[in-house]
């Protein structure tokens, strides 16, 4: 079963749009995903080759399978559940080459105590060594080998793994979405300083950045970062400086992530605006800020992901535009208004597959039959 979640990724000289006093920049979003992906393989001629058939075996046998988990999504936490059927005897204890980085609780999973990085694999066994005393009674029947992986975000979770059940009571969710992906790993440091400046020789405004979520990094459910742009009066006169928001078509994911935006001048801070990102009561013109001669002034801006973000808004894209004007067409300015936020519940970000096989113990004859179970 798959739960499976998804990560906000914000992307973005002078840009200069001074066509009647106005100057915009469009702030992208995008979700990314905890996928995981669970495969076989097995050591067939002294070479590691994916996993073919189900085999046939004598007691005594040593099975070669190798259940790898490669993450094709965002940072994660990865565990396990490895179950037999249609068999007495306890073969869990004869597998072997369990990763130094696997334990087992007494939830019955199997936990991966680091994070799977975005890309890499981890083994969760190399094999079965059936035991040579194996009952006579069982030869000849055919048992089934279940493997059934769950990852979960590794941001804003930290599994307790002094605890029966390190993940607690997480809800595990099926993932609709279906990849490749192109994840992107956050570098902190980028450092980008906005600028918003009105320049009074050329009666314009000017904004530095492309991008206002420049510097935020891939964002999970349960995130919360914040930035700001220095508003400029570059003029011998006092300067109004009105602000819009538009979102050019219907976006999900902007109505669900949060904003809340502050401006201060000469010392005193104001809120202008909280609710969701989409941010439909912004849409006309309304004064941001009364700048003195050569004076300064702040935006800050904080972007919120709810916890209770599910599946639905993995792999998917939003844009908001802000527009800066000293020179609004319209002169009415609506009062601030602030948005509620509504939280459903709690899940987090995780995702999972499953597998099986079937082994045949048997003294002499032959059967190719298998069985492949894949959750998604």
């Amino acid at each position: 079963m798959i739960a499976l979640g998804f990560l906000i990724l914000v992307c973005g000289g002078y840009m200069a749009v001074s066509a009647g006093n106005e100057a915009a920049v469009s702030n992208h979003i995008s979700t990314g995903i905890i996928d995981i992906e669970l495969e076989e393989h097995q050591i067939k001629n002294g070479k590691e080759a994916k996993w073919q058939d189900n085999p046939l075996l004598l007691p005594g046998a040593d099975v070669s399978k190798i259940p790898r988990i490669h993450n094709r999504g965002s940072d994660c936490y990865v565990r396990a559940s490895i179950g037999f059927r249609d068999l007495a005897v306890d073969l869990e204890r004869h597998i072997y080459g369990l990763g130094g980085s696997w334990v087992k609780k007494s939830d019955g999973y199997y936990y991966y105590t680091d994070i799977l990085k975005t890309g890499e694999s981890t083994d969760l066994f190399k094999g079965i060594q059936i035991p040579a005393n194996f009952p006579q009674e069982a030869e000849g029947s055919a048992f089934h080998l279940d493997i059934s992986v769950d990852a979960i975000q590794s941001q804003n979770f930290t599994p307790d793994f002094s605890s029966g059940m390190p993940w607690g009571q997480v809800e595990i969710l099926k993932c609709e979405k279906q990849g490749p992906y192109q994840i992107t790993s956050y570098t902190p440091g980028t450092g980008r300083i906005f600028q918003v400046e009105y320049r009074g020789e050329s009666d314009s405004l000017f904004i530095n950045e492309e991008d206002f979520f420049e510097n935020f990094p891939v964002l999970m459910p349960g995130d919360v970062y914040s930035d700001s742009a220095e508003l400029r009066n570059n003029s011998e006169k006092e300067m109004e400086l009105y602000f819009r928001s538009e979102v050019s078509e219907k976006q999900e994911l902007t109505e669900e992530v949060e904003l809340f935006i502050t401006v201060e001048t000469d010392g005193n801070e104001k809120m202008l605006y909280k609710g969701p990102l989409k941010a439909e009561s912004l849409s006309e013109n309304r004064l941001l800020a009364k700048i003195p001669k050569s004076g300064q002034g702040k935006l800050s801006f904080t972007v919120t992901v709810p916890k209770e973000l599910d599946n639905r808004y993995s792999a998917e894209e939003g844009q908001v535009k802000w527009i800066f004007t000293t020179n609004p067409k319209d002169s009415g300015l609506p009062s601030v208004r602030t948005g509620d936020f509504q939280r459903i519940g709690i899940f987090l970000a995780a995702a999972g597959v499953s597998l099986g096989l079937i082994v045949i113990i048997m003294k002499r004859k032959k059967s190719n039959e298998t069985n492949h179970r894949y959750s998604h």
